[in-house]
């Protein structure tokens, strides 16, 4: 067979491909418009989820010649069936939350059209802009200045922690007091301590992918060890706030950057060990976490242990059992909203995305996140906000579901997914270690999401890393310093 030859049934394989994709789309629409309630039909649209996963899957095999696993066609889908299914199989099983909703079968129709969106999204990407050139992993450049970065990090590191100290002399420290009390009943207040915050977690993502790159490539022990200090300065300033999500960011960035800067993650054992050891830290992380603001609140541990009692968890599970019961939540919330609105409350039209952005409430105080979450939550799942329960995480379908139903998933989860596929082509068609940030900090938000429900305002993290960027970038050719900026070339 000739190479030519070859070379046109790889063509034809490709095209074949996307015509599948786009013929399963539109029996996707199909299924959606129909949907009766039944488990029958909620077998077939799952099997069309997983043609589509399959096919999204392979044009990213394609894409990059190997098995990616942290493109947005794997990781995300990976993490939203295993972070639902936990949740739904151990609700259904009387576990946990159960006594508070069961998960029915509209529940999962809804988790189900949100995956097929996201996964639409990504393969619009390829539909538009195909035919598409095999791009290959090769030369991460680095932009950043080793001087001006350690300036910056000293000024920035200065700057915030002035700011979280100032909301710490006032309010205590959240993880030792009653958490959520204290980061609400401050609310609208500490605009000044969350822009401190998210100034320095945009540091902190710059840091950790740096770090991953100068400790592989320029081994200088004396380097390593100073930028160790505001990582794990920034990193406890997190976790003394008692937001869990923001820590496990630090981690799975960090992962993401050994990814695409030391070593592709291929499945062999080494690559298993080191995933399941991060996993296990995140678990670790997460639960005990969430015990130490379970034990903080009213009522402390023995509260907590008749909670779990309640909820037939046996006491001995209690450090692990706040991560199954963060996992629970939000699809427990998501059908009990689903229950309410629209039949006893309207949808919000646009209100509860509008309040998630950081500057438009500002502007209209009536859409403001303290005032549509406290609504939500005080009125349409009967909580106390201002007492100490906190927020009310509503899932990533959930968060999109409750401004207009079934239209907005399905818009906002084929954006997601479309803008998550763009940065990560835009990643690995030219990688340095600003777009490697950039995108492993949009891909873990947003897996994040799946939990807390879609928050645009995360993405100002984003914009602050961006901003910093500007600060520590050095305005000269690359060739005219090797030291600054070394081109690596691929691992063979």
């Amino acid at each position: 067979m000739t190479m030519h030859s070859r070379k046109l049934r790889y063509s034809d394989f490709k095209l074949f491909l996307q015509g599948i994709t786009g013929i399963l789309i539109c029996a996707a629409i199909l299924l959606v418009a129909s949907y009766n309630g039944e488990y029958s039909f909620l077998f077939m649209l799952g099997f069309v989820c997983l043609l589509m996963l399959i096919i999204n899957v392979i044009l990213h095999y394609d894409l990059a010649g190997e098995l990616d696993l942290f493109s947005p066609g794997v990781v995300f889908p990976a993490a939203y069936i295993t972070i639902i299914s936990i949740a739904i199989i151990t609700i259904n099983l009387g576990i946990g939350y159960s006594y508070i909703a069961k998960v029915t079968p509209n529940v999962i129709y809804y988790y189900l059209v949100g995956l097929l969106c996201y996964v639409c999204g990504n393969l619009l990407v390829f539909l538009l802009f195909s035919p598409m050139p095999k791009i290959c992993l090769g030369k991460v450049i680095n932009t950043w200045s080793m001087k001006k970065i350690f300036e910056w990090s000293l000024i920035i590191s200065v700057i915030g922690s002035i700011g979280i100290f100032i909301y710490y002399s006032k309010m205590g420290i959240p993880l030792f007091g009653d958490v959520d009390r204290i980061r609400h009943s401050f609310q609208g207040r500490t605009y000044g301590m969350g822009f401190s915050f998210q100034l320095l977690q945009g540091l902190n993502f710059i840091l950790l992918t740096y770090f991953v790159y100068r400790y592989k490539y320029v081994k200088k022990a004396h380097f390593i060890g100073w930028m160790i200090v505001p990582i794990f300065w920034i990193s406890i300033l997190s976790a003394l706030t008692g937001y869990r999500w923001i820590c496990i960011l630090f981690i799975m960035v960090t992962l993401t950057g050994y990814n695409y800067i030391v070593k592709k993650f291929k499945i062999n054992f080494r690559s298993v060990v080191i995933i399941i050891m991060a996993i296990i830290i995140v678990v670790s992380f997460v639960s005990l976490l969430g015990y130490q603001r379970k034990a903080s609140r009213t009522g402390g541990i023995d509260r907590y242990l008749y909670g779990l009692e309640v909820m037939h968890i046996s006491s001995k599970y209690r450090y692990f059992a706040p991560f199954l019961l963060s996992l629970q939540i939000p699809s427990v919330n998501f059908s009990k909203l689903l229950t309410l609105v629209p039949d006893e409350y309207n949808y919000f039209y646009g209100k509860y995305a509008i309040a998630q952005f950081p500057i438009l409430p500002r502007i209209v105080p009536s859409v403001s996140k303290e005032n549509i979450s406290g609504y939500v939550t005080d009125t349409i799942f009967g909580l106390d906000y201002k007492g100490g329960s906190g927020g009310t995480a509503l899932s990533i379908v959930g968060s999109l579901y409750i401004d207009y139903g079934l239209t907005v998933i399905v818009l906002g989860m084929i954006l997601i997914g479309f803008f998550v596929e763009m940065s990560y082509l835009r990643t690995i068609k030219s990688p340095s270690l600003l777009k490697i940030t950039v995108y492993s900090c949009f891909l873990w938000t947003v897996i994040k999401w799946i939990v807390s429900g879609v928050c645009v305002g995360d993405l100002v993290i984003l914009l602050m890393a961006l901003a910093i960027n500007k600060l520590i970038k050095k305005h000269r050719s690359i060739s005219s310093n090797q030291e600054n900026y070394p081109m690596i070339a691929k691992n063979s």
